[in-house]
């Protein structure tokens, strides 16, 4: 029985104990870390959102201009025709 207790008393002493002050620290840091990481990449996400829209916005008025351009030019070509 003795020898028994003095195997469990030996594990025991092995087990690293992870409620350690420095380990909660480790832990809130990372998790600072997570949620400052997260709300940068939904800005970013927010970001290139607009980015695109304005892009997109920018390709329809260029397509329009293009078409403008080519009703001119056609009713110009049928004029001097």
């Amino acid at each position: 029985m003795v020898q028994m207790s003095d195997e469990k008393e030996n594990r025991n002493e092995n087990v690293v104990k992870l409620t350690t002050p420095e380990f909660m620290y480790l832990l809130q840091r990372m998790d600072l870390i997570s949620s400052e990481l997260r709300q940068a990449m939904d800005n970013l996400k927010q970001e290139i959102k607009q980015e695109n829209n304005s892009v997109k916005g920018l390709i329809w008025t260029t397509f329009g201009l293009m078409i403008g351009v080519v009703g001119i030019a056609v009713t110009v070509a049928i004029k001097l025709y």
